[in-house]
């Protein structure tokens, strides 16, 4: 019981943050703009992330589709990471890396209880 109420907030959590990501991406918020361009990136790029944020969000709403959601928003994660890293911004570089973990743990608490439930 503990375990899956502990899994149920690292889950909020980890859907928040990529809903709120992706909605600020599509919505074309300045800051979101500013960042991919000073990255290097391709403003589609901030659109096609966005899109596959949402979607890794939704899925991770399906206790099945955990292992799924987590095979698509890891390498956004990582990405995020070495794109921070790239620019110098080392402590900025944790924080995806932290969110990653995070889904990491969720996943293994949602999937974990799948495998023993069957």
């Amino acid at each position: 019981m503990r375990r899956r109420i502990i899994a149920r907030i690292l889950t909020g959590l980890v859907v928040y943050n990529f809903a709120a990501a992706a909605v600020v991406k599509l919505m074309g918020a300045q800051f979101a703009v500013d960042e991919f361009r000073r990255f290097g990136y391709p403003q589609e790029l901030r659109i096609v992330i966005a899109l596959v944020e949402l979607a890794g969000s939704a899925l991770l709403l399906v206790p099945r589709a955990a292992l799924l959601a987590m095979v698509t928003l890891s390498p956004i994660l990582v990405g995020a990471a070495v794109s921070h890293w790239i620019v110098h911004e080392f402590k900025l570089s944790c924080l995806p890396l932290l969110l990653l973990a995070i889904l990491g743990a969720a996943t293994r608490m949602r999937w974990g209880r799948r495998e023993h439930s069957e």
